[in-house]
């Protein structure tokens, strides 16, 4: 129960005289690792939320769903308001895509990044103010996640306009966002 991590308490288990084959340490490591197991291994919840509620949570798990930013086994999260490791795995990757610390932390910086991007802000080639959510188009589209509106973004934007029966302007307004968002 004290082990750090799963390999350790695999070891520990070894160790503790529940089996006999010395072998087990690895043979147990290798199952959990072919089947990515570790996943489901629980950060402390002081690390990963700070100031935040479970209505927060929800509220986070609901909008990355929305995002279709999924959790590490590419499912839609479960809307619990816990912060598990599925959670974290979405939270992480959100970080990573709006260039953030990804120490997978739900807090007031997440909160706000979100709702900068559920505000679903008019953006175009002549947008400047709205970097989070551009890096969230970008992700969407496929383009070069930058935080820049430029020509190579408004081709992707066209491009996923589209594909979805859009009016192609490269102008991510309010029917743009309902398709990203939905």
């Amino acid at each position: 129960m004290t082990s750090k991590n799963y390999k350790e308490a695999c070891l520990n288990v070894y160790k503790s005289g529940y089996c006999t084959d010395h072998e087990y340490p690895e043979k147990l490591i290798a199952i959990i690792e072919e089947n990515k197991l570790y996943v489901y291994d629980a950060a402390p919840i002081s690390k990963i939320s700070k100031n935040v509620s479970t209505e927060d949570i929800k509220y986070v798990q609901k909008c990355l769903n929305l995002m279709k930013i999924r959790d590490v086994n590419n499912n839609a999260l479960i809307i619990d308001g816990a912060i598990g490791p599925l959670t974290l795995s979405a939270i992480k990757k959100l970080q990573q895509i709006l260039n953030l610390s990804t120490y997978g932390i739900c807090g007031p910086v997440v909160l706000s990044e979100i709702k900068s991007i559920m505000e679903k802000p008019l953006c175009s080639l002549k947008s400047t103010v709205y970097k989070t959510a551009i890096r969230y188009i970008q992700w969407r589209t496929y383009a070069v996640i930058d935080g820049i509106y430029e020509d190579e973004t408004v081709i992707h934007v066209k491009e996923y306009q589209k594909n979805n029966k859009l009016i192609a302007d490269g102008i991510v307004g309010n029917a743009t966002w309902q398709c990203l968002l939905s």
